[in-house]
């Protein structure tokens, strides 16, 4: 299936202006002038996303996420951060991170961030 996003401000990751990007099998496939016609005319599905005043970025890469939560090594329990989950991230922009143990490796393990 494609995707066209049209009329939305693209940055890939320069501003690039207002331009289309067409999505095949939810990958990018292109940038600027896409012809939504001339897929229709080959039977191909095409569907359309109207993108007028939106910003259109390629998803954001988090290098440092503490997927099992932060251990709290400062405070005990009370300074402790929570797991991250993926929908926490999908909806912000958040695409792909880099899971971190921190200090902790006693609770937290590799295991367990590979299982995440």
């Amino acid at each position: 299936m494609l995707t066209i996003i049209e009329n939305g401000d693209v940055y890939a990751p320069e501003p690039r202006g207002r331009q289309s990007v067409l999505l095949v099998d939810s990958k990018i496939g292109a940038v600027g002038a896409v012809d939504a016609r001339a897929a229709d005319r080959l039977g191909v599905e095409v569907a359309v996303v109207d993108a007028t005043d939106c910003i259109v970025t390629p998803g954001f890469i988090d290098p440092h996420a503490h997927l099992l939560g932060g251990s709290g090594e400062d405070g005990g329990l009370s300074t402790q951060t929570p797991e991250i989950v993926l929908s926490e991230l999908v909806p912000h922009g958040t695409t792909t991170v880099v899971g971190l143990l921190g200090v902790d490796t006693t609770m937290k393990t590799m295991a367990g961030l590979l299982a995440r």
